[in-house]
């Protein structure tokens, strides 16, 4: 069987981008101009959606997403397993988190547990991809429209994630973030994020907000108080030929996670772009083995120090707990030989 080549693929594509990067610098436009304009319209049509909006990253992009929807005093419902960056965003916008347990199988939000939420005081569901799993959209969205609210999608670690209609996931709620971030399937040398929606209202909204409220015909005359979120032209100019060699990047991540579910006997989520592999180890205190991996995440968010004035307490969400407690991510873009060497480590641990 033949081994991933992983070293000479990424020289070429290195190759690429210092020529892309080299671009920019002589051009002198280091924010803003032709290498952001072209990114952001290959990904509105990467993801089949009208409006594409560089960020500074993908916090700035779930953010600035509940801004313009203005969820200050409103409830968004979301997922208390994920990176706090989710519940952070929420809170900043002036909102308040609401939490629901996740389903065992994917980590993601249990959609059977989202309505009894809902109240009045509900502006949004805030949905996680995690690890770039899709969640269960299709039951999302008819929440949504039976109650007239808004659906965020937290699609940081899943660009190139598809929904089970094949929609782009990000492209299926109201709004869609992504972020850019050096460990992301799509990745900058740095901060980067996006916001992807077919909504003209609220595109308008966060191209404002990102430029400290400003439109180009009204540089020095702010109509609403913004933020500066810009996406930088080397960044932009990297991603660009990044988005070319993505779905072989995909495959690849696909590939190696379908090897890793066959011989540790795991699900397989042929949607997903597995920004990460992560299983369960029942007693992962005492583990030992030797090869590297990674937590996502040790401590659900409403029992951080940050988060105790919503008032949630240890048993209120068991699932996440257990998750919390169990879960290691593994190392994915490796050679068969060495996913072979992980695997021998792991079988009579899981």
């Amino acid at each position: 069987m033949e081994y991933l080549n992983l070293k000479s693929e990424y020289n070429d594509i290195k190759i690429e981008m210092d020529e892309a990067i080299h671009k920019v610098l002589d051009s002198g436009c280091f924010v803003g101009g032709e290498e952001v304009d072209k990114f952001e319209k290959e990904v509105a049509t990467y993801c089949k959606t009208k409006y594409a909006i560089s960020l500074s990253s993908g916090t700035d992009a779930l953010f600035l997403s509940l801004i313009a929807i203005d969820v200050r005093g409103k409830e968004v419902i979301t997922t208390p397993f994920t990176f706090v960056a989710t519940a952070g965003a929420i809170v900043r916008a002036g909102g308040i988190p609401v939490f629901v347990d996740i389903n065992e199988n994917d980590f993601n939000i249990d959609t059977d547990k989202i309505e009894e939420k809902i109240t009045q005081n509900t502006k949004a569901i805030l949905p996680v991809h995690l690890f770039g799993k899709p969640c269960n959209m299709s039951k999302i969205m008819r929440l949504a429209k039976k109650y007239s609210i808004y659906v965020v999608e937290d699609a940081a670690q899943a660009f190139g994630s598809k929904n089970y209609d094949g929609k782009k996931i990000g492209s299926v709620g109201t709004i869609g973030a992504f972020s850019f971030y050096p460990t992301k399937n799509l990745a900058c040398y740095g901060d980067g994020g996006m916001v992807v929606t077919n909504n003209k209202d609220l595109a308008d909204k966060i191209l404002l907000l990102k430029n400290h409220g400003s439109s180009p015909k009204s540089r020095y005359n702010s109509i609403t108080v913004g933020t500066n979120s810009r996406l930088d032209s080397i960044q932009a100019a990297i991603l660009r030929i990044k988005l070319k060699h993505l779905k072989k990047q995909i495959d690849r991540r696909r590939e190696n996670a379908k090897y890793y579910s066959v011989y540790l006997n795991q699900l397989f989520f042929a949607k997903s772009s597995y920004n990460q592999y992560t299983i369960r180890i029942k007693n992962r205190k005492k583990l030992r083995v030797n090869f590297p991996y990674q937590i996502y995440y040790p401590k659900p968010i409403y029992l951080m120090k940050a988060f105790e004035y919503l008032g949630y307490e240890k048993g209120d969400f068991p699932v996440t707990e257990k998750a919390s407690e169990e879960v290691i991510s593994l190392p994915l873009l490796i050679t068969r030989e060495k996913q072979d060497y992980v695997v021998r480590q792991l079988r009579d641990k899981i």
